[in-house]
């Protein structure tokens, strides 16, 4: 059997809380120290199974199972060793180990293997190989960011650098035609406006894509046909990702219907993007005339907007081009100052926009900000910090687990009190921790996590209308709001790191 690195195992160990494991199966009551609830392992009617936070253990006492998390996964999912773990990664999204990922290569080899062919095809060649390797997962664990989003920004920053270093002006990225096609296809099931739709620029800034005028079977032929040697990521093969769901499986199907729909979709890639190109240019004019700058604050005057354009559009294009600004976003500000309201605030990951007197006025987020958004029972998606997060509405027939990961909350839909408040956590906030009857300072329970300080400053609460608190995000939901045999509605949600 192969072995996990000990501090690894440990890591994943301190992230699934017995008590959080075992509450996806086994309701369970606090007595004294520890908890007690029906035996899974044996049917019983009166509670003889135990589990102690403080060791992080449970014991029956009727029929003796006993163990830690893992030996409870394996007992009540039947799952091997190996399985096992990767079940606790799954849950709280940490990656295996690089020497455990058999998924297609070992990583650290296949690192090594396209570090040897681009040094070799760099031999009898002018110019250098910049080689740099980097922890991605401690930068995850640091910034709160996707793996992807880290790895993506360490990668681009790492670029910048030996432009600046070594004085070079362009940045050639190997993106292809099928790559634009791909990325229409994501922002679009995402939700986008029409700048989504235009795919992959071919220029931006540095940044620059020579090979987006051919596709991914053209430039392997042309590789081919020329003896060039190239290397596929292994990761390009798995379904986990969007992408590759896309590529591999939605395409081929539109290619059945339409053989050339990789050219037909180019073209309406170009169409979109001259169209997107155009409405640029008209907002850049459209800027100078309507957004005036006072030191950190940026002002739109809507009422200067030209009353034969459609304003929520401007307004729209104003914001996601200036500031980042999402479409909810915009959208709610809009129907704000149609409302007249003044005050109500709206945020992007950087930056918060409020209504004053029928502008709106754009500022850097405070470190004293809440950042607090609000939800209303139909919200099926809101931005907040740096997440984005998913509402569905779900009956309890429809659950078919209750074993999700962290990020994941479901809800017994009919205890909440609308609406609800997404915000930042602040001192004096309390909650009843999952599989617990007294309440817990969150302070404290950041503290018991060890979570890291830059980690604490981007951590968000849910609230119901009275100020409970119902889910620590992306940690624990308070035990008032977890789902009992008497649940008929849930409400799950979702958070995705952004």
């Amino acid at each position: 059997m192969a072995r996990f690195n000990d501090a690894w195992i440990e890591a994943l160990l301190h992230k699934n809380d017995i008590v959080s494991v075992v509450s996806s199966y086994v309701p369970l009551k606090a007595k004294g120290r520890n908890l007690w609830g029906l035996c899974p392992f044996h049917n019983e009617k009166t509670p003889s199974f135990s589990v102690s936070p403080d060791k992080q253990m449970y014991y029956c006492f009727g029929c003796g199972a006993g163990g830690g998390v893992i030996q409870f996964i394996m007992g009540i999912e039947r799952l091997p060793y190996m399985e096992t773990v990767q079940f606790l990664a799954q849950r709280v999204g940490m990656e295996l180990p690089n020497e455990m990922n058999d998924a297609a290569v070992n990583l650290s080899i296949e690192r090594q293997g396209n570090t040897i062919l681009v040094k070799a095809t760099q031999t009898g060649r002018t110019g250098k190989v910049y080689v740099e390797n980097f922890d991605t997962l401690a930068e995850m664990e640091r910034t709160g960011e996707s793996i992807q989003m880290a790895a993506r920004r360490l990668r681009y920053d790492w670029f910048g650098e030996l432009c600046v270093k070594h004085g070079y002006t362009a940045i050639a990225i190997a993106h292809q035609a099928d790559d634009s096609v791909e990325t229409f296809f994501i922002n679009l099931f995402r939700g986008t406006g029409l700048r989504g739709l235009t795919g992959i620029s071919p220029v931006n800034g540095r940044i620059v894509r020579p090979l987006l005028f051919a596709t991914r079977r053209e430039i392997t032929e042309y590789a081919l046909s020329n003896k060039i040697s190239y290397r596929e990521d292994s990761s390009n093969r798995s379904t986990k990702y969007l992408r590759n769901k896309i590529r591999l499986g939605l395409i081929p199907r539109l290619r059945e219907i339409n053989p050339r729909f990789g050219e037909t979709m180019r073209r309406n890639v170009d169409r979109l993007t001259q169209t997107q190109g155009f409405i640029d240019a008209a907002i850049r004019q459209i800027r100078d005339r309507v957004v005036r700058h006072e030191g950190n604050t940026a002002t739109i005057e809507v009422e200067n907007i030209d009353p034969a354009f459609p304003v929520g559009f401007v307004v729209y294009e104003l914001m996601s081009s200036g500031w980042g600004f999402k479409g909810d976003a915009a959208d709610g500000i809009t129907a704000a100052l149609e409302r007249g309201e003044t005050g109500r605030r709206f945020y992007s990951r950087d930056h918060v926009a409020f209504t004053d007197r029928g502008r709106i006025l754009i500022e850097p987020v405070g470190a004293d900000d809440p950042c607090e958004v609000t939800l209303d029972d139909t919200a099926t998606r809101v931005y907040a910090g740096n997440s984005v997060y998913y509402l569905t509405r779900i009956d309890i027939d429809h659950i078919e687990s209750l074993a999700v990961n962290e990020n994941t909350a479901l809800i017994d839909a009919d205890r909440l009190s609308w609406p609800l408040s997404l915000r930042r956590w602040r001192e004096g906030d309390r909650f009843t921790p999952l599989g617990m009857t007294g309440t817990k300072k969150v302070s404290d329970y950041l503290v018991d996590a060890k979570v890291p300080v830059p980690e604490k400053g981007r951590q968000f609460v849910l609230t119901d209308t009275d100020g409970e608190i119902v889910w620590l995000t992306g940690r624990r939901i308070d035990d008032r709001f977890k789902i009992t045999p008497e649940t008929e509605n849930v409400l799950k949600i979702v958070r995705e790191i952004i």
